[in-house]
């Protein structure tokens, strides 16, 4: 019997550790991840000009509907960053994650670049699509899952090169120097 217990402790310690939602691990730490939302306020955020305000966080989420701007920002702005967060949609939701915006907070999106997040689930993928660059390329493949279940979403911008993972399949391999306008 003992010797069934053993090699079943020995896997649980070799499990990597998992911080709870929220929060960072201390490898994380280590590795220069940022977390940008704690769960609990809006701090850091910014909607249109001005503070995003508390409101907006609810049961440990970032709800941006109706949160007076029309795009919502980091104080901190990033060149190369790798961003991963979770989502979840209403039915017939169309948002993005915007990036490379040259002047946040003006009131659009300062025409940067987006990656589409859009209840779609099941639709052959299109430029317009959950895991687009929106306008410029289709995800590979549809990897949404359907309203009202959560989404896990990595976004990689390193120099021209923006690559995405949608719950743990890459559906965008992009090089944002091939479009010149």
């Amino acid at each position: 019997m003992s010797r069934f217990v053993l090699p079943l402790l020995a896997l649980f310690i070799a499990l990597p550790a998992r911080a709870a939602d929220n929060e960072l691990t201390e490898q994380e730490k280590a590795d220069g991840w940022i977390l940008m939302f704690d769960g609990k306020t809006a701090k850091g955020w910014i909607a249109g000009k001005a503070p995003m305000p508390d409101k907006q966080v609810e049961d440990g989420t970032l709800n941006v509907k109706d949160q007076g701007a029309y795009v919502a920002h980091y104080e901190k702005p990033f060149k190369d960053f790798v961003f991963k967060c979770d989502f979840k949609l209403e039915k017939g939701v169309n948002s993005g994650l915007f990036f490379r915006i040259f002047k946040p907070g003006d009131g659009g999106i300062g025409r940067g670049w987006e990656i589409q997040v859009k209840d779609d689930a099941g639709k052959a993928p299109t430029r317009m699509d959950c895991g687009a660059l929106y306008e410029y390329m289709a995800p590979t493949k549809q990897a949404a899952k359907p309203a009202g279940e959560w989404n896990s979403i990595e976004v990689s911008a390193i120099g021209p090169k923006v690559t995405v993972t949608l719950n743990g399949e890459k559906v965008l391999d992009a090089d944002l120097d091939q479009w010149t306008e």
